[in-house]
């Protein structure tokens, strides 16, 4: 508050010196508490940064190795829910990052377009894979219900065929899904068994993967826990 109106408001008899003295200094109160709270908002970010650090190298080796037992998908990936601000908690889901992705050496990456997509254009895929742990995609046969942008983006990508398995935490909520992509040369190579096994193989997956980020929260948890002391 700028002291000068401080200053007038003394002058006109609407405060006298005594109010004038309790009114900045709850208005610098106030500054300090949002300069807190804002460090405190840095502080967590930073530290998911830093344990993301630490986990990426384990997350990458779980979907490189997947990638190639599940039928040498040519693109293996994951896709996380977040708020879209550095909160790492308290705020709504709003948007899906791929945060990690392994290609073929002869398959175009994508992970940049899977960036901060609204979880409101993929209402229905997200809930299909939610509820039934995992959905299978293929170009040519769609699914009744799903958006158009889902089977337009498989086109874009020459994608033939998709499997998407459910991420979830230790305490069993969906915090996104792993994605095994296949274009249309290994889609026709796929035998229903070979199907069936690329499932379970990227189910053990998206266990282990959402077991690292269960941790990297909690790691999160804890050390915040301390700095509030």
């Amino acid at each position: 508050m700028d002291i000068e109106i401080v200053k007038l408001f003394i002058e006109v008899g609407l405060l006298t010196g005594a109010g004038a003295l309790l009114l900045l200094a709850g208005y610098r109160g106030l500054l300090f508490l949002e300069e807190l709270a804002r460090a405190k908002l840095i502080n967590s970010h930073h530290e998911a940064m830093d344990r993301r650090d630490e986990i990426t190298p384990k997350v990458e080796t779980i979907l490189h190795d997947t990638r190639l037992a599940a039928g040498n998908a040519d693109c293996c990936f994951t896709m996380e829910k977040h708020n879209g601000t550095v909160s790492v908690g308290g705020l709504a889901f709003m948007f899906m990052t791929c945060y990690y992705e392994v290609v073929d050496g002869k398959w175009q990456s994508n992970k940049e377009s899977r960036e901060r997509m609204p979880l409101s254009r993929y209402h229905t895929l997200v809930r299909k894979i939610k509820d039934e742990d995992y959905l299978v995609l293929d170009a040519d046969k769609r699914i009744e219900g799903l958006e158009p942008v889902v089977y337009a983006t498989l086109e874009n990508w020459n994608i033939h065929r998709s499997i998407f398995v459910k991420l979830q935490n230790v305490d069993g909520l969906m915090i996104g899904f792993l994605g095994l992509d296949y274009g249309e040369e290994k889609t026709n190579k796929m035998r229903e068994d070979d199907l069936t096994e690329n499932i379970k193989i990227a189910k053990e997956a998206a266990s282990r993967i959402g077991t690292l980020l269960s941790l990297e929260i909690a790691d999160i948890k804890a050390r915040r826990k301390v700095f509030n002391r």
